[in-house]
């Protein structure tokens, strides 16, 4: 109650209310990220302990071995959905000419790597030769089934990374909105009549 009677007055107002439980909201949520860092912290300082440990008694090894067992396993179902494509081997011009025409190629690319084929289908040249670029790894103007595979399986990576990250910005902008409307109805007294209308209607 001390806290929030701003002007000392021996009374709570609801402006004083209101105020003094944005000011505890926001508390928790500096308390919140002040705890995250910590345990990000903590967290290094256990995987630095454990990768040290893990150095000595082989167990890194294995989850490094699982890592790779898991990515082996993704390559092998985008492989399996690109069934007949296995001996291609296209340069920039041939990969663009089979893209445009190859239909049922499309269709297996959105479907395994997640994007929708009509955004796909309006890829431009240029982007599908920066595409190229990046999946052509070994740098050898050809593209073979293998680092095509291992492009696709990229991009489903990065697609369920964005969607993470999307859900998350969701979630804030979703807050800041919430504050700055009750900050709003604080300064136009609009939220204290919706109180008001509230208690009206439950009395």
């Amino acid at each position: 109650f001390v806290e929030m009677d701003t002007d000392e007055s021996g009374t709570l107002s609801f402006k004083e209310f209101v105020e003094g439980i944005v000011n505890i909201r926001e508390q928790n949520l500096k308390a919140e990220e002040e705890e995250k860092q910590a345990t990000k912290l903590a967290v290094f300082k256990k995987g630095r302990k454990n990768l040290l440990a893990g150095l000595k008694d082989g167990s890194l090894e294995r989850v490094v071995e699982e890592m790779e067992k898991k990515r082996a396993e993704e390559e092998s179902l985008v492989a399996e959905e690109l069934e007949g494509m296995e001996t291609m081997e296209l340069s920039i011009p041939e990969f663009i000419k089979t893209f445009r025409s190859n239909d049922k190629l499309v269709n297996k690319v959105a479907l395994t790597s997640g994007v929708d084929k009509g955004d796909l289908v309006s890829l431009k040249d240029e982007e599908l030769q920066k595409w190229f670029v990046e999946m052509d790894t070994d740098e050898s103007g050809t593209l073979s089934f293998k680092e095509f595979v291992e492009g696709i399986v990229n991009i489903r990576e990065q697609n369920l990374k964005a969607e993470e990250e999307e859900k998350q910005a969701a979630k804030l902008a979703i807050f800041k909105k919430g504050r700055r409307s009750l900050l709003a109805g604080l300064k136009d007294g609009s939220l204290e009549r919706v109180v008001d209308e509230m208690e009206k209607q439950q009395s």
